[in-house]
């Protein structure tokens, strides 16, 4: 399930994911990043993850779609924090640091949802 959640800015795309992310919640949050991406400035986001217990193979391959239509759209990506307590979004966040030349990916453990939530928004 996916939760929408506001930072006090509209430059940041903000979520939270819980129990089982399926296909049409992937669907859903692809749709709110368009209209996001559709207004000038750069964009941050920040995804809460702390209680996701499973990604449906749909998800996964939407996700990866989306990603790879989009890929010309990563210079308008500023930052991204996770707030996780898996193991293996810390190492995709690693991992994603990397790759995408340009744009800040940190990990954060739940209980540092302060400090996350304060690095995404906090003048850079």
């Amino acid at each position: 399930m996916l939760r929408f959640l506001e930072l006090g800015t509209t430059d940041i795309w903000a979520v939270r994911v819980e129990g089982t992310l399926e296909s049409d919640d992937i669907a859903l949050a692809m749709a709110t990043l368009d209209e996001r991406l559709s207004r000038p400035g750069d964009v941050r986001c920040y995804i809460e993850a702390e209680d996701m217990d499973h990604v449906t193979l749909g998800a996964m391959l939407r996700d990866v779609l989306y990603g790879l239509r989009h890929v010309g759209d990563v210079p308008r990506f500023e930052r991204l924090a996770f707030v996780a307590d898996q193991s293996w979004l810390h190492a995709l966040a690693k991992f994603e640091d990397k790759l995408l030349i340009g744009v800040e990916v940190r990990a954060f453990p739940p209980e540092e949802r302060a400090a996350a939530r304060a690095w995404i928004t906090e003048e850079v």
